[in-house]
């Protein structure tokens, strides 16, 4: 957003008391250091005096993230491993799976060590937690030798950059990437940077057996 605010030509003061809220809370949101709600981007859109269709765009991508931090907390509840069993369930049932990921690998198709550093992210998870998180998703991966199931997956090209592992540990992740997209039923494609995107696309779609 701060892009946009820089683009508009107006100064963050004038932002902030037209959105109706404090310098320092723009400047948190716009830095990444502070999530916004809905209602933030909108007053803040509203504000800088963004088009119809970007500020839809803004909104769109406000409200998913809303949603998957919802979901997030109410995972937590449940239990990490116990939300891997309930994935595994379902990928036992199916026929069909596209995957749409533009952040992290896929868990499907994570190393160990690459899902130890995505769950170590998250500060509260205890070190059982991220452990027996760990073990569920590995016995999930089952299902990408199953050949009467078809699996694809598509990841934006930062995906394979981001060096949230060090880089021989991400070498070995792009190695697994590379040897599971072998398999007959598995198909992973990549979205080269600087692809301009017509429609939205749906991060996970499932169809039974």
């Amino acid at each position: 957003m701060r892009v946009l605010r820089e683009a508009s030509g107006k100064e963050a003061k004038a932002v902030a008391r037209g959105a109706v809220m404090s310098a320092s809370k723009l400047s948190k949101i716009e830095t990444g250091k502070l999530g916004p709600s809905a209602d933030d981007v909108d007053r803040i859109l509203t504000a800088i005096g963004v088009s119809d269709g970007v500020k839809a765009e803004y909104m769109d991508a406000a409200r998913a993230a809303a949603t998957e931090a919802t979901a997030w907390r109410l995972i937590q509840r449940a239990g990490l491993h116990k939300a891997q069993r309930q994935l595994q369930a379902l990928e036992a049932r199916m026929s069909l799976m596209r995957l749409f990921q533009p952040a992290l690998v896929p868990g499907l198709l994570q190393t160990p060590e690459y899902m130890r550093a995505v769950l170590s992210r998250h500060e509260d998870l205890s070190e059982e937690t991220v452990r027996r998180t760990i073990s569920a998703r590995i016995e999930r991966q089952g299902v990408l030798y199953d050949t009467g199931k078809t699996l694809r997956f598509v990841i934006t090209e930062p995906v394979l950059r981001w060096l949230i592992v060090p880089p021989l540990v991400m070498a070995g992740q792009l190695d697994r990437l590379v040897s599971i997209s072998r398999l007959p039923n598995i198909d992973v494609r990549v979205v080269p940077r600087g692809r301009v995107w017509k429609r939205a696309v749906p991060h996970e779609e499932y169809r039974p057996v």
